[in-house]
Formats: C-alpha cells, sequence, structure tokens
C-alpha cells in the first residue's frame, strides 16, 4: 500500500515509560517494518524499537567477550 505511520510522544522517546511498545509489538507481529529515529542513546533508541515492555529496563555496559564472565555479568542484573 506504500503507507507510513508515525508515533509520536510528548513525553520524549515514544515507547519509553509509556504503553506505546504495544503499539510497537503488534506492528512487529504483523509484519509491519519498525524504523526508529536515532536519538541522543542508542539504548532508547532499540528499546523504543523492540516492542518489550518498557517501563523499566536496565543497560549494564558491554558485555565480556568470554562466555562465563558474560553469563555472570547478565545473571547478576
Amino acid at each position: 500500500m506504500g503507507l507510513r505511520v508515525g508515533l509520536v510522544s510528548d513525553a520524549g522517546t515514544p515507547t519509553i515509560s509509556d504503553p506505546g511498545f504495544k503499539f510497537i509489538r503488534e506492528a512487529a507481529e504483523a509484519g509491519l517494518s519498525v524504523e526508529p529515529l536515532p536519538g541522543p542513546s542508542a539504548v532508547t533508541t532499540a528499546i523504543s524499537a523492540s516492542g518489550f515492555p518498557s517501563e523499566r529496563f536496565q543497560f549494564g555496559g558491554y558485555l565480556s567477550k568470554t562466555i562465563s564472565e558474560r553469563e555472570d555479568a547478565i545473571f547478576a542484573i
């Protein structure tokens, strides 16, 4: 169809601490392409387009190259 839809929020990045993640999740499940517009942080750009609940999330930095250290870091969060 060639249609495009935009999601705009008056409270910062859409879907961060608002129910917009449900809209993104439904769009992705319907096979629609979700394209976030980059903002000041790659983390908020990624979470805003993920469709995951975003009321709370934690960025723990970059993970180690070794499997055991990666697992330790992930399970510590």
